[in-house]
């Protein structure tokens, strides 16, 4: 596979994460990434020895004329070349593999459009108290509770949504992305640190979609519609008590909250390495 990287084209790298591609880079190579590379080159100063004795300037000779020594270092920063490498390694092992459905624990890259938005103001908005009627507005009645009166539900689904408000109050909500490919698509979280993104630009410059065809380099670390089965495994095992009933309690609430703000049910789950694309120099 050719290299996107190139005279044609260069990486625009949107995310890299930078203590994983390198431990990923240290475990092929063995020895380590490099952490800056240098060159040198001296030119030892020309003189005249008569008897062994090295004398100073010849007669005649001028100080331009002789050549002393010198040393020119070049260094660059090894990060953005880390990730180049790993992009380069992994396209070239992909390239001999069919395109099968991703499997669990693939490193890979996949490539498609990209979707994002950001819940990080959903935190502020809950802060409002006018969110609470907002939230028990849309929870459906209890079929069980339809012999009882009208103000008894309208207090239960208050008693709820003030739950579910402070559940979501305490959500580490951040920058969400979906990958969409040809077969299937992806969903996966960032750590802003590595994201080369200005605040605004999520949403008021990108509020869905961002334009171009992007690669994500990452490992699947989720399969697609395993929301359900692996909750229903772990309440079908807890047996002898081993998951308190309060922790069971609120797995279940994060497993909604999931289905309205994280990783879709069809979607698979993706921890990411490097989002890039490749841009005309």
């Amino acid at each position: 596979m050719k290299s996107l990287a190139g005279p044609d084209g260069l990486f625009d790298f949107l995310y890299a994460d930078h203590e994983r591609v390198a431990s990923f880079l240290a475990q092929l190579h063995r020895s380590g990434t490099p952490t800056e590379t240098e060159e040198a080159a001296t030119k030892g100063k020309r003189g005249t020895k008569k008897g062994g004795i090295k004398l100073g300037l010849v007669e005649g000779e001028t100080e331009a004329e002789r050549d002393w020594g010198r040393e020119v270092r070049l260094t660059y920063d090894p990060l953005w070349s880390n990730s180049q490498n790993l992009i380069e390694h992994i396209q070239e092992a992909q390239a001999s593999r069919d395109a099968a459905l991703p499997a669990l624990g693939q490193l890979r890259i996949f490539s498609g459009s990209l979707l994002a938005y950001d819940l990080s103001s959903l935190t502020s908005i809950m802060n409002s108290d006018a969110m609470e009627d907002f939230i028990a507005a849309g929870i459906k009645d209890d079929p069980g509770a339809a012999d009882r009166s009208s103000k008894f539900r309208s207090a239960e689904k208050k008693k709820n949504a003030s739950v579910i408000r402070e559940f979501l109050k305490g959500l580490p909500l951040g920058i969400g992305f979906v990958l969409v490919t040809e077969s299937c698509h992806f969903w996966f979280s960032v750590k802003r640190d590595y994201l080369s993104l200005y605040d605004l630009d999520i949403p008021l410059k990108f509020p869905a979609h961002i334009s171009g065809q992007w690669n994500v380099l990452g490992v699947v670390d989720a399969l697609a519609n395993d929301h359900v089965e692996g909750l229903n495994s772990v309440l079908s095992r807890n047996i002898d008590g081993l998951i308190p009933a309060m922790v069971l309690h609120m797995m279940q609430l994060t497993g909604a909250t999931a289905a309205m703000f994280g990783r879709p049910l069809q979607a698979f789950g993706l921890s990411p390495l490097v989002v890039f694309r490749r841009v005309c120099s």
